[in-house]
């Protein structure tokens, strides 16, 4: 397997954190292009033993992508699967006990389908938990640890790298408070905790493929502005580790609408993993809402997708998905539905109804006006001139994802 602390040592990777079809498909005629490597992880709210919110358990998952990379030609050796926090966070409310049977079943399900890149997260208290602390964390880490060692070594396979910490940010997005960066501290009781805590467990050998921590790095974003990252806060922390840790690199959760220069700048400084979910997520929607308004400039009333109409009916039938993000009401409501760097608007792309819009729409724009594309999508408009891009829908939007794959791609590789 190529992911492994010498490899890191030389370059940086970007995690693709998002189950949209069309992000997956993007990804990876990305790599094939870049003939580049692929990492592709999924959460554990997003894809479980139970079917998650994707309605896919590992094993499904697993075969989808691998399936994807065979009919798309890439390379199934530069090809990576991810675990994304790992761990009890499904079933936080539950008493400790099932919470936790519950989260080594699921580090099960991923170590036994190929799943090699593992994040173990149990960072949150659990119901019944008295007395909640680092080492209670690092203790539950190196059990379902131990338990991927044993599934690894009854299936086969790569052997799995790790990547822990006792402060990770919660799947699903961010928030709008940015926690401040991590202390020198902080980092060294994280990675004391664990460390002792894997060896009391007999875990060395895994110890030592333990290839990353995370921390906070005081970048996130809110509604509707981003927390930049900013090297000189992170810098002793940074140095610190490579010095006194130079196996390890840092981990960053919530990377998305970072500009390329900060994504670069994180990983000169030693952040040598960027996940990145909702802001291709948020690429595919603008995708989705220019091809929206071509469509209404070009196509009879009676005839159009009604796309946006229909995915904040959606929203508003299941507000579930957002409810918590967004506190505004009215014109406000409607402007954070729609354009939010929470981009809760993900989760109901795939919702049956609003399936068939999509259908409807990229089936009335098999023939698009140049004249609008060069309204809507300017720089494909421009590809398509210099015969570098179809006017297929379903390329423009990749295309979209594809521009905010290519600030990753060059950001993680270092000159």
């Amino acid at each position: 397997m190529w992911l492994d602390s010498n490899f890191l040592k030389n370059r940086g990777i970007f995690s693709i954190c998002s189950s949209n079809e069309n992000v997956l498909d993007a990804s990876i005629e990305f790599a094939k292009e870049k003939e580049d490597f692929l990492l592709i992880e999924a959460t554990c709210h997003q894809v479980n033993q139970f079917g998650g919110y994707t309605k896919m358990t590992p094993e499904s998952f697993s075969e989808k992508i691998f399936k994807k990379a065979e009919e798309m030609n890439f390379n199934p050796e530069r090809l990576l699967l991810g675990g994304d926090h790992l761990g009890p966070e499904p079933w936080k409310n539950e008493n400790a006990d099932t919470a936790m049977d519950k989260a080594k079943q699921l580090v099960i399900e991923f170590v036994k389908n190929g799943f090699n890149k593992i994040h173990l997260d149990c960072s949150m208290p659990l119901k019944g938990d008295s007395d909640f602390s680092t080492t209670l964390v690092a203790d539950r880490e190196a059990e379902l640890c131990a338990v991927a060692e044993e599934t690894y070594e009854k299936y086969g396979g790569n052997r799995p790298v790790y990547v822990v910490g006792t402060e990770v940010p919660a799947p699903g997005g961010s928030t709008n408070e940015v926690p401040e960066v991590t202390s020198i501290e902080e980092l060294d009781e994280m990675i004391e905790e664990l460390q002792n805590a894997f060896l009391r467990l007999g875990l060395k050998n895994a110890w030592d493929r333990v290839i990353a921590i995370v921390v906070r790095l005081g970048i996130g974003f809110g509604g509707d502005s981003v927390s930049e990252y900013e090297s000189e806060k992170t810098k002793e922390l940074c140095t610190y580790l490579s010095r006194y840790y130079p196996s390890l690199y840092f981990e960053a959760h919530s990377t998305d609408y970072q500009t390329a220069g900060s994504l670069k700048q994180m990983v000169k400084d030693g952040i040598r993993i960027l996940k990145v979910g909702p802001a291709l997520t948020d690429a595919y929607r603008r995708g989705m809402f220019a091809l929206n308004f071509i469509e209404k400039e070009s196509i009879d009333e009676e005839k159009q997708s009604r796309l946006v109409e229909n995915v904040l009916k959606v929203m508003d039938e299941y507000p579930r998905y957002w409810e918590d993000y967004y506190n505004s009401v009215g014109k406000t409501l409607r402007l954070d539905q729609m354009y939010s760097y929470f981009d809760r608007i993900r989760y109901y792309w795939g919702f049956e109804e609003v399936e068939k819009s999509k259908n409807r729409l990229i089936e009335n724009l098999k023939d698009m006006q140049m004249n609008l594309i060069r309204q809507y999508l300017p720089e494909q408009y421009e590809k398509i001139r210099e015969n570098k891009l179809n006017k297929d829908p379903r390329a423009l939007i990749n295309y979209e994802i594809k521009k905010v794959l290519n600030d990753y791609q060059k950001s993680v590789i270092l000159e």
